[in-house]
């Protein structure tokens, strides 16, 4: 309830043209249930699923397997009937050649954009977001969006 209550007043209050809602952890992950409060509460349109291809156990249980990127996305699409937009990785064990052909293999294989937001930047995300919502804000001007080399976003001002 406090989710949903959460973003229903965000929108009341704010009008904003989208509400980014983070997770917790995987809801597949049985010491953290309160993801799927979280992802249920929220009702999200679209989600950017965090994963650690190099993990080979989750946390806090050395003898319980680290689940693929699929098989979390199948869990996601099912349980709150929404579409996985995009992946992010996360690094951890991971050389830069290593990351690099992750992102490629997800981006072939599960058909979405992938990316290691502290290494490469947002620059997908923001691509992303705007492919799959085209009615944010349409007074936005996309030619506004300037990235820095290291792909960070950054607003341009007048």
């Amino acid at each position: 309830g406090e989710v949903e209550n959460s973003v229903v007043q965000a929108f009341k209050n704010e009008s904003p043209d989208i509400i980014l809602v983070e997770g917790q952890s995987a809801i597949s992950h049985p010491a953290f249930m309160s993801s799927l409060g979280i992802l249920k509460g929220s009702m999200p349109d679209g989600i950017i699923l965090q994963h650690p291809p190099a993990r080979k156990f989750r946390c806090d249980f050395p003898r319980l397997a680290m689940p693929s990127a699929e098989s979390e996305i199948k869990l996601i699409e099912t349980i709150a009937k929404t579409k996985v937009v995009a992946i992010t990785l996360s690094h951890e064990d991971m050389d830069d050649h290593g990351i690099l052909k992750v992102i490629e293999d997800y981006e072939k294989r599960l058909q979405l954009p992938t990316t290691d937001v502290l290494n490469y930047g947002c620059q997908k995300l923001v691509q992303t977001l705007f492919n799959h919502f085209p009615k944010l804000n349409p007074n936005f001007e996309r030619e506004n969006l300037n990235f820095s080399l290291d792909g960070q976003l950054e607003l341009a001002t007048r």
